[in-house]
């Protein structure tokens, strides 16, 4: 009785996301406007160029923003707790490891390519200790955002609702997806790039449900591929970066502007470690199941040699 109850007051998944969307942009926005007020609006840009101290308190105030709504309607709407989002660490450093291997061939495979094909060039090395640090935090705290937000709960919430795992990894890459529309220099190939990223930081999410893997290849995709290699960053120019690349008119290959996710070639290396997460996942899977079924065979046969 008490289980149908529950059920009774659960709210439906499609309306939980809703909420979750809208709650989260009303949270940070105001937070955003808060941070407006802390350090001066004479100096202070929602949109443009702005600095550093300003780019990580905005993505404080997201952080914040998602935490408290997940912490809200996971207490609320479903009685669970923010464990439920998948933030466990323990056991998952391999998960961690495997994010940076994962970005470290996408952007370093990428750039090797480009440089070999001509479509970009090295112009000069610079390295600003602070900025560099800087950086690592500003996009640390961008993984754990948008992680939080499109996998720890839309993608979890699907799945907690019994949605078919791979409907609810596609819905969950076009909401992460739609979160981006508003980038510059987006066009048809950078969303289809998003599209297919947010697929790719969920293929693991669909059978572990933790997030220690999207969020390492989520910092380490964001931070090798501006900061370290010189591209733009989803359409936005980073304010420093190790290495200066002076770029050909390839825009297909390169990705002009968008940065290097929003070129063909990064469409076709994210596709192969799609197709590669997945199966090795699907095999995991099968073989947890296999060896499952052996472990009851073999309490079932002790159990009816016990009785005799």
């Amino acid at each position: 009785m008490m289980a149908e109850i529950k059920k009774e007051k659960s709210l439906p998944v499609w309306l939980c996301v809703i909420l979750f969307i809208v709650g989260f942009i009303t949270v940070s926005g105001v937070l955003t406007l808060f941070v407006g007020i802390f350090i001066g609006f004479d100096k202070f840009k929602i949109f443009g160029q702005t600095t550093m101290l300003q780019d990580i308190l905005n993505e404080v105030s997201m952080l914040i923003g998602a935490l408290c709504v997940s912490a809200l309607l996971l207490r609320f709407c479903e009685n669970k707790r923010m464990n439920s989002l998948g933030m466990s660490i323990s056991g998952r450093m391999g998960d961690i490891f495997m994010g940076l291997i994962v970005a470290a061939f996408i952007m370093g495979g990428g750039f090797y390519f480009l440089l070999k094909l001509g479509d970009i060039r090295i112009a000069k090395f610079h390295f600003n200790e602070n900025i560099f640090l800087w950086n690592i935090l500003l996009f640390i705290l961008v993984a754990f955002t948008e992680e939080i937000c499109c996998r720890g709960y839309i993608l979890g919430r699907m799945l907690r609702s019994n949605m078919n795992k791979f409907l609810a990894l596609f819905i969950s890459a076009v909401i992460f997806m739609l979160f981006h529309l508003g980038n510059e220099h987006t066009s048809m190939l950078p969303l289809l790039n998003l599209l297919l990223a947010g697929v790719l930081l969920g293929s693991t999410y669909i059978y572990t449900k933790n997030l220690w893997y999207p969020i390492s290849l989520h910092f380490f995709w964001n931070f090798l591929q501006g900061p370290v290699l010189g591209f733009s960053v989803s359409g936005t120019n980073t304010k420093f970066s190790l290495i200066h690349i002076k770029r050909s008119s390839n825009i297909l290959f390169n990705g002009g502007n968008f940065g290097f996710e929003g070129s063909l070639l990064c469409t076709l290396l994210i596709i192969l470690f799609i197709v590669l997460t997945i199966w090795i996942m699907e095999n995991k899977e099968q073989n947890k199941r296999l060896h499952q079924s052996t472990q009851d065979a073999e309490l079932l046969q002790d159990k009816v040699k016990s009785e005799e």
